[in-house]
């Protein structure tokens, strides 16, 4: 699974989108706001597609109290390609039905081709990066921002590592 450009998405399909199930949970704006720890006034502009399509954290607060795999709101918002490797949740699957109970969407997850062309290790991490919004990722691109030296990046690591190290003594890990 990879991010790709989530403007490719409809903006009002996926506020639509979202609206829909947030009704089938039952839950008014205010509810799932407050559940997801987001504005209420955010969440509406999201679904009336007056807001763009929300980041990737934001559709991990989402997720869990919509009863949503992270991975199935992120392939709704067109931040995850599809393919026939993963397979989307029921939940997902039922919400990409018209009304005759045919399929609209393909069922499936999957990593770029490019990715696959990574060591299994690499391609692995970027799999789990992906379930968890790519905070190392980010953490790179904020570093390489910064135009560090080797030098100075190796600094950082190991003074990253002295405090982990440190802390891990301090609470017995």
């Amino acid at each position: 699974m990879v991010l790709t450009n989530a403007n490719e998405v409809n903006v009002m399909e996926f506020g639509e989108y979202l609206r829909a199930v947030r009704e089938r949970k039952g839950f008014s704006i205010r509810q799932l706001a407050s559940l997801a720890g987001v504005s209420n006034a955010y969440l509406s502009q999201i679904e009336t597609g007056q807001r763009g399509i929300p980041s990737p954290d934001i559709i991990k607060k989402l997720a869990k109290p919509l009863g949503l795999k992270y991975e199935d709101l992120l392939a709704a918002a067109g931040y995850l390609e599809r393919n026939d490797s993963l397979p989307l949740s029921d939940a997902v699957q039922t919400e990409l039905r018209d009304e005759k109970g045919n399929s609209t969407e393909p069922t499936t997850l999957s990593l770029p081709d490019w990715v696959k062309k990574l060591p299994p290790d690499m391609q692995k991490f970027v799999e789990e990066e992906s379930k968890h919004g790519w905070p190392y990722l980010r953490l790179a691109r904020g570093l390489k921002m910064q135009d560090l030296t080797e030098e100075e990046l190796r600094a950082i690591v190991e003074t990253w590592q002295d405090a982990k190290r440190r802390h891990e003594k301090e609470s017995g890990k």
